[in-house]
């Protein structure tokens, strides 16, 4: 966080490092090949050390194209010494041979390059080789026994901790730099009882992409942020290995057992970056869908189409019973059939046979009796009653009711009209109230039932360009917060699905200055349509994150990719923070989009 916030506050690297002295080891390659790059940008003057001279000859010849002036030190590592030998006593030897002249010049800044493995330690080889370039201080080697690359790293970090402390009268910082995964080649050098690389049984691991790797200019570039400000700590990586480094610091018991239940492995981290603490949890230690789903009549509104469609897919696959209901019933046919797993058409021919209720999970299902297309208006409040009749008639009960039908919205505040304002909120706010409440009676009757109400990450924080939508949401989230405490005394629970930015079509029909041309009619605005302007996630991930968040009844769950996810927590733990960077930052680069 104090990283990132001087990423964009702190002091420009180019006039604070100008004409420094850096002396970088392990520089032919990786973190340490890039930062000498982004350091001769700065005006810097470079040492330039590892075992490979025709290497750190090329790196030189790209520094000086950049400005910069190097010397080339090579430095003569015997690959047959022992991992601390080459991790802790290589480093604090060269350390100590460069501290005499900082503490007689009476300055100086020594950088360590550690690793996340400092923050949580592990104990087998393969949960790492996930993690295949792990970076570890000035050299690129490590052992097979993870619990010894564990103390090398721990051990730099006592040390420095110790030597900042000791050093800071004599005007020397001591910095301590923890890369996650970064694309470099340090794995292929690494310890088994031979060089990784040379290792058949191995050699596959390299070709693989298990977890989100961080490009080595931008890590170096970070890396160079965080010199210029003196940083004295800086974690480095991307999500899902940055939610471990928090997780180390902040809920070491749970990191622990996570790691003693077997569930750190590669497949399932990787999935773990796009929602929150809580629904993450769930997801591995919550109760199977399959289990507390099966049988239940679930109506879902805004069916025929994006999360509204993959929904019912998850859910058919759980063994429920479906009300599809939106405006295009002809749509609403083709998600039912998809569901039933009778033919497969458009967007959803990803979709496996295997996964459908006929096929796996109900062998007595019935395509026409368990799955019921009810078109629906939300603007048509005087027809919700009479809807929620014919669910009860056809199934007798409505379990769980799921508000997903919305629309929404790309206009300025100052060019929408009124009339834009009224039909948003009428729409999103009274229709999904409205077929609530004609639920709502029969969920009294029953004592029981869910309601989940798919909001947004707008309905936590404004966004320009959207008032009127945020608007709705923000309503919601407000109303259906207080329904929460009200119809808790009657067993009926209130869900609030927060998701980010999705693959959908939700802008397709979004508002715009003028209330009869949504988006996609708008030739000056439907281009944005095609621009990937931030991370989406894809919408089969969160149905299914979704369905985890309705199986163990959270109340309110956050969905999104970063970095739309890190501004929920931004926004929920320092709203005044973000409100400020918002305002200073978020209207310029919606312009500039709009503008594009």
């Amino acid at each position: 966080m104090v990283l990132m916030i001087s990423e964009y506050f702190g002091k420009n690297p180019a006039v604070a490092l100008k004409g420094k002295v850096f002396w970088i080891t392990g520089a032919s390659s990786g973190i340490g090949e890039y930062l000498a790059y982004e350091l001769s940008k700065c005006g810097c003057k470079l040492v330039l050390s590892a075992r490979r001279k025709e290497e750190l000859e090329r790196v030189k010849e790209k520094c000086v194209a950049r400005g910069a002036r190097s010397l080339i030190e090579k430095a003569s590592i015997d690959v047959d010494r022992a991992i601390m030998d080459v991790n802790t006593f290589g480093t604090i030897s060269l350390t100590k041979a460069v501290l005499p002249y900082m503490i007689q010049r009476q300055k100086g800044d020594i950088v360590v390059v550690s690793s996340g493995i400092g923050k949580f330690g592990k104990h087998l080889l393969f949960i790492w080789l996930t993690v295949p370039n792990e970076i570890h201080p000035f050299n690129i080697f490590i052992r097979c026994k993870q619990t010894c690359i564990t103390v090398t790293v721990l051990s730099l970090q006592g040390f420095f901790d110790t030597a900042r402390l000791e050093l800071a009268q004599y005007n020397i910082g001591v910095q301590i730099i923890m890369p996650g995964p970064v694309k470099s080649n340090i794995v292929e050098n690494c310890y088994t009882e031979n060089l990784f690389k040379d290792t058949p049984q191995y050699k596959e691991v390299l070709k693989q992409k298990t977890v989100e790797k961080m490009p080595t200019e931008r890590c170096a570039r970070l890396m160079a942020v965080s010199m210029a400000n003196n940083l004295e700590e800086s974690w480095i990586s991307e999500h899902p290995t940055l939610i471990f480094y928090y997780m180390g610091q902040y809920f070491p018991t749970l990191q622990t057992c996570h790691m003693v239940c077997g569930k750190c492995h590669s497949e399932a981290s990787a999935r773990r970056r796009d929602a929150d603490f809580h629904l993450m949890f769930y997801e591995i230690f919550g109760q199977d869908a399959t289990v507390a789903l099966k049988g239940k009549v679930v109506w879902i509104t805004g069916a025929s189409s994006g999360i509204g469609e993959y929904l019912a897919y998850e859910l058919s696959k759980c063994g429920c019973k479906l009300v599809l209901s939106a405006r295009r019933k002809e749509q609403l046919e083709r998600v039912k059939e998809n569901c039933a797993g009778k033919e497969l058409l458009g967007p959803c021919d990803q979709i496996m046979l295997a996964n459908t209720i006929s096929r796996v999970l109900d062998p007595s299902f019935q395509k026409d009796q368990d799955i019921l297309v009810l078109p629906l208006d939300l603007l048509q409040l005087n027809t919700h009653e009479n809807l929620a009749k014919d669910v009860i008639k056809h199934f007798g009960k409505v379990d769980v009711l799921v508000n997903n039908g919305a629309r929404g919205q790309l206009a300025w505040i100052k060019e929408t009209p009124l009339e834009v304002d009224r039909a948003l909120l009428e729409l999103n706010v009274v229709g999904t109230i409205s077929i609530t409440k004609a639920v709502l009676s029969y969920m009294l009757q029953q004592q029981g039932g869910d309601i989940v109400v798919v909001s947004s990450g707008n309905g936590k924080f404004g966004s320009p360009s959207a008032a009127t939508y945020v608007a709705s949401k923000f309503a919601l989230q407000g109303y259906f917060d207080s329904a929460r405490v009200e119809l808790g005394e009657h067993n009926i629970s209130v869900q609030t699905v927060c998701p980010g930015p999705v693959e959908s079509n939700i802008f397709d029909y979004a508002f715009t200055k003028d209330v009869n041309k949504p988006l996609k009619d708008e030739p000056s605005l439907s281009g944005l349509l095609k621009k990937n302007i931030l991370k989406k996630m894809t919408t089969e991930r969160c149905a299914k994150l979704m369905v985890v968040g309705m199986a163990n009844n959270l109340d309110e769950t956050w969905i999104s990719e970063h970095p739309v996810l890190l501004i929920y927590y931004m926004n929920q733990y320092f709203p005044n923070l973000t409100r400020w960077i918002a305002k200073k930052y978020s209207l310029a680069m919606v312009k500039a989009v709009l503008e594009q």
